[in-house]
């Protein structure tokens, strides 16, 4: 085994720095994976803070929040009406209180004459 200047064997540093580099590339790869999962997550919470507060539900079914309103989750309503996870954001939707708002605006959505406001 030849060491460098340091007194260290070179296989060791070699090994050591390909880890430290293997280290340091994790957050880089698991951050974008958080936010994104984030950004899904904090439509309901949003939707919920925008309902009306008073127990009289008809504003939410005459104008349910959806993209049209928030159009930076148009993302989310794609993925609540065409893939398989609306099952599993209509149950965290449950748990914010606004699942009734999303199936409702979801319905609309799937209306053949229903457009979304063009901001």
């Amino acid at each position: 085994m030849v060491a460098d200047t340091s007194g260290v064997p070179v296989e060791t540093s070699c090994v050591s720095a390909q880890k430290k580099r293997n280290h340091s590339i994790v957050p880089w790869l698991l951050a974008p994976v958080l936010l994104g999962v984030a950004y899904v997550l904090s439509y309901a919470p949003v939707v919920k803070l925008k309902e009306p507060h008073s127990g009289n539900r008809l504003g939410a079914y005459l104008f349910p929040i959806d993209g049209s309103e928030l159009p930076v989750y148009r993302p989310v309503d794609y993925l609540i009406d065409e893939t398989p996870l609306r099952e599993p954001l209509l149950m965290w939707a449950d748990l914010w209180s606004v699942r009734e708002t999303f199936e409702f605006a979801s319905a609309l959505r799937g209306f053949p004459g229903y457009q979304l406001d063009v901001f």
